[in-house]
This record gives structure tokens, sequence and C-alpha cells, in this order.
């Protein structure tokens, strides 16, 4: 298996990511580390997770505070994660890389995922429009 950290811009859709080969606090740093520098410093971030214990880290908290409040945490509900945009574009990965793929190893996983990422940013994102108004659905 592999780990994918994702983090959608909501702004212009666009999605950053890196693999790891663990899903913990240490790979969530590297992440972080990464990610940071490339959006704006002059705005304050704010991310959506889940409930993770990896999210909630001592370490992770720590080096979010360093911060001095431009980069905040806000946590889904339980069983909500459907609030978070990054799962809808995880559900398009899944439909077009993952269900049905084949792969030779870890390395042609990741390279194939990686690759989806740089197709998309180049061709396909764009920022989602809500239309859930509310309304309970009828089945």
């Amino acid at each position: 298996t592999l780990t994918l950290f994702g983090c959608f811009a909501v702004h212009s859709g666009r999605v950053y990511g890196r693999c790891f080969e663990r899903h913990r606090g240490e790979e969530l740093l590297q992440f972080l580390y990464w990610l940071l520098p490339q959006l704006p410093t002059d705005k304050t971030l704010h991310f959506v997770l889940d409930n993770l214990a990896t999210h909630k880290r001592r370490d992770v908290q720590e080096f979010i505070a360093s911060f001095g409040g431009r980069v905040q945490l806000h946590f889904t509900p339980t069983h909500s994660s459907w609030l978070n945009q990054i799962e809808l574009w995880f559900g398009l990965l899944q439909q077009r890389v993952l269900k049905r793929g084949s792969f030779s190893g870890r390395r042609d996983l990741q390279d194939k995922v990686m690759s989806f990422i740089d197709y998309y940013n180049a061709r396909e994102a764009h920022p989602y429009r809500w239309t859930y108004t509310g309304q309970p659905r009828a089945v």
C-alpha cells in the first residue's frame, strides 16, 4: 500500500500531493514542510482534516503553532469526511487511476498517482461549486 497526503486549494482547484510508504505523524510533517512554502504567505491558511490521530499529534500541533495563527486546522465531525473537498478529488483518483488499475509495484503506483495529479492540475483543476441546498434527498 501507499499513503497519499493531499491538499485541495479551494480557490483554484489545484491539488498538492505527496506519497509516502507509511501514514504517521512524521510523514504528515514532511508533507507540511513541503506544502507550506508553496502556499501564499500573506493569507491565513485553513486546512480541513479528518480526525485521525496522525493529525492531532503534539509535534504536528507544535509545528502548526509555530506559524503564529497563520495556519488554522479544522477537523470534520466523525463520518463527515465528505465535507472536505479533497475527498471529491480522491473519488476522481479512485475512478480514473486506482479502480481496476494494474501496478507492477509501489513505485509504479506512486508514479501513476503523481502523473494524475500533474494531469489534473494542468487540464482540469477548478473550484468545486457546491449545489446542495440543505434539503433531505428523497429516495
